[in-house]
C-alpha cells in the first residue's frame, strides 16, 4: 500500500497531520458543541423559572384581587366574617358554573350590599344578574342596580329577582325592544 501512495506522489505523513488537524478540529467543535447546549440548558432553566415566578405573581394577583374584592362585599354587606367566607365561597363556585369572573361577582354583591339587598338574598340576586350581564345587553351591574330599584320602589320580594329577570329577557326575546329598553320604561313608569 505504500507503494501505491507513493506512486501518486502523495505524502503520507501529510495525510496524518491532516487527520491530526481534522481529529483537533473535531474535537474543538464537539467542546463548542457542549458548550452551546450548557448554554441553552441555563436559558431554558433561566426561562422556566421565570415563567414560574410569572405563574406565581398571577397567582398571588389573583389572590389579592380576590381579597380586595371581598372586603369590598364585607363593607356593604351586615355579615359576620364567616357568612361573607361563606358568601365569598359560593359566588366562587357560581364562577365555574357562568362566564364571569369571580371578582366581578364579587363586585355584584358590593353593590348589592350598597342597594339594600338582605344578607341572605345576596347569592340569588348575585346569580340573577350576573346571567343578565351575560344573556343581555345590560351589564351586571346596570341590571343590579336597576331592578334592585325597581324592585324597592314597587315592593318586590327580594326572592322574586329570578321571576323579575326571566320576565325582562322573555320580553326582551318576544318583542321588538332590548332588555335596558325594558328595564328604563319600567323604572320611568314605576317611578323609581
Amino acid at each position: 500500500m505504500a507503494e501505491r501512495i507513493l506512486r501518486l506522489g502523495i505524502d503520507p505523513s501529510a495525510a496524518v497531520a491532516g487527520q491530526r488537524t481534522f481529529s483537533a478540529s473535531a474535537r474543538k467543535a464537539a467542546s463548542s458543541a457542549w458548550d452551546v447546549d450548557s448554554a441553552l440548558r441555563s436559558v431554558a432553566t433561566s426561562f422556566g423559572l421565570l415563567a414560574a415566578a410569572g405563574v406565581v405573581r398571577g397567582a398571588v394577583r389573583g389572590a389579592l384581587e380576590y381579597e380586595t374584592a371581598l372586603t369590598g362585599v364585607a363593607k356593604t354587606v351586615e355579615a359576620t366574617e364567616v357568612e361573607i367566607n361563606a358568601l365569598g365561597a359560593a359566588l366562587g363556585d357560581l364562577s365555574e358554573e357562568i362566564p364571569v369572573a369571580r371578582t366581578e361577582l364579587l363586585g355584584i354583591a358590593e353593590a348589592a350590599g350598597q342597594l339594600g339587598i338582605e344578607t341572605r338574598n345576596i347569592e340569588g340576586f348575585v346569580a340573577v344578574m350576573a346571567d343578565l350581564g351575560v344573556a343581555t345587553n345590560l351589564s351586571s351591574e346596570e341590571a343590579a342596580t336597576a331592578l334592585a330599584r325597581l324592585a324597592n320602589v314597587m315592593g318586590t320580594n327580594q326572592t322574586d329577582f329570578d321571576r323579575l329577570g326571566a320576565t325582562i329577557v322573555d320580553l326582551g326575546n318576544n318583542l321588538a325592544t332590548t332588555e335596558r329598553e325594558i328595564v328604563e320604561f319600567a323604572q320611568r313608569l314605576a317611578g323609581a
